[in-house]
Parts: C-alpha cells; structure tokens; sequence
C-alpha cells in the first residue's frame, strides 16, 4: 500500500483506513492536497490521483473531498496563483467520475448553495456531466440543478448603478462584478446547450425536460439581467442565446408571451414597492399555463420584449396576427415595471421598449376608452413623476419627449379627458407648464386655428376650453397663493391666453366668450397676488440687508428649499438674497405677460366697437 508513495500521501492513506471519521483526516488532507493545489503541479496531482488505492478511496469518501476542496477555493487566498483552480477542476472531476451520480449531484448542488462564484463557475461542468449520464432520472435531477443555479444567481449582489448616461456606459468595463457576471452567463451558455441540443431533436413531443428548460430561461432573463447594459457583447450574447433557445424550443413562445394582458389593480402596490413575483419550476405546467399562473419575474417578460421589439431579435418571429395596439396594451404593464426599477439601466429599457411600440401606432387612433385601463393612466404617471424627480438628466428629457409622443397618439376625446384630469395626478408646476405649452396650445390649439378641425372644436371650444383654462389658472389660496411654487404653470397660462387672443380673432375656440370671466376669476386676482408677493419680498430682502450676515441668516428670515418632498438645510444670506432676486424676476415676467395680455383685449375691443 505504501510503496511508491511519499510520506506524507502514506499518512494520509493510513488515516482515511484507519477510521475515516476522525479529525486528522482534514489535517491529513491539508497536508496532502494543499501541497499540489497549491503548487499547481499537475504532473504531481496526476500521480496522486491515478494510484488505485487513491482511486478507492474516491468512491467511498467523495463527499469530504468535495466539500474540502471547496473550502480551499471560498476560504483560501492561494486561488489566485497559477495553476490552482486548474488542480482545482481536475480533482474534482476524478472525484465526480467515481462515484454514484445520484449522490455526487446531491453534494455539488449543496456546494453550490455556498454562493461563492468561483465554486459555482468551476461545479457547472460536473453537474452538467453527471445528469447527462442520468437520462432516465434527468428531470428530476434538472430541477433541482436549475433551482441551485438560480438561487445562486438571486444571492448575487446587484450591479452599481453609477447613474451614467447611455453613452458613457463604456466607462463601466473596468467594474470587477459585471466582468465577473460576464464569466458567469458565458459558462452559463455552456452548461445549458447540450440540453437544447438533445431537446431540439424531440421536438414535437409532450417533453417535460423542455418545459423546465423554458421556464428556467425565462428566470434567466429578469434580475439581474434586466439592470445590465445589454449593448455589452458579453451581456448582448447571453440574452441573444437564451431568446433564441426560447423560440427555438417552442414556435409559439413569443405569442404566448405577448398575449399576457396584465392589469395595474390588485399588482400596482407590488410594482410601486419594487417586489416581483416568486418562481419556482414546476415542470408539470406547459408553458401557457405557467405563463398564465404568473410563475415568473416581470423584468424577465420586459427583457423580451425589449430585445424583441427595440434591439430587433428574432423580431421576424413575432407573429403577424398581433396589431400594434394589441401589443402596447399588453406591453405597458411591463415597461411600467422596468421604469419603476431604482436601477437606471431598467429604467432605459422600459422607456425605450414603450418608445418603440408607440412609434408603430399612427397618431389619434388610441382610443378614449382605453383610459378606462389602468395600464395606460398609470404609464402615464409613472412617465410624470419620472420627467420630475429622476436623477439622470437624459432620463427626464426622454420622460418629457415620451409623455409628448404618448399624448399624441390618442384621439382628441382623448387628449381633453387627459388634460381635463391632469391636476388630479400632477401638481409640479414646471410640468404642468410643459402640458399647456406644449400639449395644449401647440399640438391642439394651433392645429385647431390651422385647420378648423371639427373634432378638435368639439373638444376644445366654448365651455369645455374655459372649463380647462380655468383648471390652470387656479389660484389655491387666492390673492395669498404662493405664486413662485406656481410661478412657471402662470407663465404658460399667460401666453397661451395671449396666444388665443392674437390668433383667434374670428372666435374659433370661443375665447372672447368668456374673457369677462376670465378677468374676474383669474387676472383681477393675480394682479393683487402680484402686488402681495412682491411687497412681501421685497421686506425680506430689507430684513436680510439690515440684520443678516454672511455665515449666520436672523432668526425672524427663514426661507428653505425644497427638492422632492426633502427640505435642503439652512441657506446663507447669498444664497437667500439669489432666491428673492429670482423671484422677483418671476413676478415682473408674470406682470410683463398679464400687460400684454391685457393690451391685447383692449385692441380688440376698441376694433370690435369701432
């Protein structure tokens, strides 16, 4: 037994015959395996391994071979020399070739659970070589090695969102854990394909091993997939692969999926909150009725019809039957789910899978009964508070330019009911200003003047404007309402008056109708607003003049600002003076507009008596 052995491999023979419960087998391990792992003497291991006594005692004491080798890579710094991990994979190969598959698959998938990467990444091919041995009991045994890989990939830490613009994602390279995750999805591809390519030559059958693979693809696809930027070629490939695998393995799969039609309602809570549904592989569901009982991650389906319908894979498989409403509507819950994601990335792709569908829909031809589902109002608003409280500046604009195409594609019933409502969901002034410049006087008003449009009259005239108008022209507390909280929603409401009462001189919109009113319930009171506001800040530019200094502002002169909800700490006199300054500028400007305005009622006046 001894003879050609060293001395220290004979220890350790004798102390896993003498009784291999004892403690000093691990030392006698250490001893043994540390000294060629850790050299990376292949030739030496090699020698060790191919002894027959060696060989075994492979297949009665497998498991704590394993589970010793293991700790190596996760507790020991060594991995990094040359040649380690190599030792590493080698070893533990002859250990999962001698030994029963069932039990060896049962101590990898408990390694693996350890949730080191480097364990995972180097068990993926023993795992994959014992249950193509299987056969028979390779469902079963599937399950359990796809829950393990996705348990481990749930346990991973989720990329850093830098907050970059798309453009600069090239900056991210350098980041340790996205190359890492790249290792991971590229091996993850190498465990998976000899699967499909068994499975694709059975298609045609009732296969349950087909339906694991889908489901478990699916999985694949959400988190933290849909946080990655998938224009990296690694990243770019996994997901290219597993869609094509997808549609691969089932002709239906794309149609399936896009008939989902979930509804904003009893979910919005969850999507507000962030959470997503757990999943668990039940190969006894097909593949409709999985998707269905909704045993998958939202971000998954958005991924999809992200990849499908901006970055054009296998967009040709897409059936034809499908219109282009058909699928926004049933898109729009899942890009609501994408924007609602904290991870910048997720939140490009729902606005660019949104973006996409809506550019396939002609103008006007959204119907106002869709407002009646929740998906579109709340797309909406999620689009709204995006515009305003996102931290990436390309982000916002793309919200405004979105919420712009959005509104468009509706019909003129449509777009009042939306504009008649927006105060009960919107209350930022700055956006509210973007809607009555941009929505309303420019994409309704003007076509209405340009073209005598019938259906836009029918919407946007008489009562019904004035009964609009008013809406943005409110004052909440009347000649005390703070009117720089309001000031930029004014401004625009001033110049669409003015636009109306320049162009509209044949009374299209039924403007001079109700300019009387208009002058008593709204330009009577701001003018007094006005006069308020000014004189009281002007007294706090005064107090600050007389009692403040540079570092400490006087008790009796607080003013704060606010960003989301969050007051900002204390300003300095500066700091305080700048915003007085800017609001004085805000009133003159609404005094200039109103002036006008003004002016502008009177001429026509004085034309209409002579």
């Amino acid at each position: 037994l001894l003879s050609g052995a060293d001395g220290v491999y004979s220890k350790y023979i004798l102390c896993l015959l003498f009784d291999p419960m004892e403690s000093n087998i691990e030392d006698a391990i250490k001893i043994s395996l540390k000294k060629h792992l850790f050299s990376g003497e292949m030739e030496l291991l090699c020698d060790m391994i191919n002894s027959n006594d060696f060989q075994n005692l492979l297949k009665t004491h497998s498991s704590y071979l394993l589970k010793f080798i293991c700790c190596l890579i996760c507790e020991e710094k060594q991995n990094t020399k040359s040649g380690f991990i190599e030792c590493c994979k080698f070893i533990i190969s002859e250990i999962t070739s001698n030994c029963c598959p069932e039990e060896m698959l049962l101590d990898l998938i408990e390694e693996v659970e350890c949730n080191n990467v480097d364990v995972f990444l180097i068990l993926l091919l023993p795992m994959q070589k014992i249950l193509l041995k299987l056969q028979e009991k390779q469902i079963s045994s599937l399950e359990w090695v796809l829950n393990a890989i996705h348990q481990f990939l749930s346990s991973l830490p989720l990329p850093t969102d830098y907050k970059l613009d798309e453009d600069t994602y090239l900056l991210l390279e350098g980041d340790d854990l996205l190359g890492q995750l790249g290792l991971i999805y590229d091996e993850l591809l190498n465990f998976y394909n000899p699967f499909v390519s068994i499975e694709i030559r059975n298609l045609g059958k009732i296969n349950h091993t087909i339906q694991t693979l889908l489901q478990s693809f699916i999985l694949l696809l959400g988190t933290p997939v849909a946080n990655l930027d998938l224009s990296n070629s690694v990243f770019r490939k996994f997901v290219e692969k597993i869609i094509e695998w997808i549609v691969t393995l089932s002709s239906d799969a794309l149609l399936n999926i896009f008939c989902l039609n979930k509804q904003i309602g009893k979910d919005k809570d969850k999507i507000m909150d962030g959470e997503q549904e757990e999943y668990f592989v039940d190969c006894d569901l097909s593949f409709p009725e999985f998707l269905l009982k909704k045993k998958f991650p939202d971000d998954a389906i958005g991924v999809i019809y992200y990849m499908v319908f901006f970055e054009n894979v296998e967009i040709y498989k897409v059936p034809c039957i499908l219109s282009s409403l058909f699928l926004l509507e049933n898109c729009l819950y899942f890009s609501i789910v994408l924007i609602k994601e904290s991870h910048s990335s997720s939140q490009y792709k729902g606005l660019h899978l949104a973006e996409c569908l809506l550019h396939r829909i002609e103008d006007g031809t959204i119907s106002h009964e869709t407002l009646n589902n929740l998906n579109y109002k709340y797309f909406f608003d999620v689009l709204s508070n995006c515009a305003v409280y996102n931290e990436i500046e390309n982000i916002r604009k793309k919200c405004i330019k979105l919420l712009s195409l959005y509104f468009r594609k509706y019909d003129n019933k449509s777009k009042y009911l939306i504009l008649t409502n927006i105060d009960k969901t919107i209350s930022h002034s700055g956006l509210l200003s973007y809607f009555v410049t941009y929505l309303l006087k420019d994409m309704v008003l003007c076509e209405m003047l340009n073209t005598h449009c019938i259906s836009y009259v029918q919407y946007f005239s008489g009562k019904r404007l004035f009964d609009l108008l008013i809406k943005f022209c409110n004052l909440p507390n009347g000649v005390e309402s703070d009117l720089v909280d309001i000031s930029e929603r004014l401004i625009a409401v001033l110049n669409l008056i003015r636009f109306l009462v320049l162009r509209d001189l044949q009374n299209v919109s039924g403007i001079w109708d109700f300019i009387d009113k208009l002058e008593s319930i709204f330009f009577s009171p701001l003018r007094k607003g006005l006069v308020l506001s000014r004189s009281h800040f002007k007294l706090k530019l005064k107090e600050l003049n007389e009692k403040g200094n540079n570092n400490n502002p006087p008790e009796d002169v607080q003013l704060s600002v606010s960003v989301g909800s969050e007051t900002l700490g204390t300003m300095t006199k500066e700091e305080q003076i700048a915003v007085i300054f800017s609001a004085l500028n805000a009133f003159d400007l609404i005094t200039s507009i109103l002036s006008r305005v003004n002016e502008c009622i009177n001429q026509y006046k004085t034309k209409v008596i002579d």
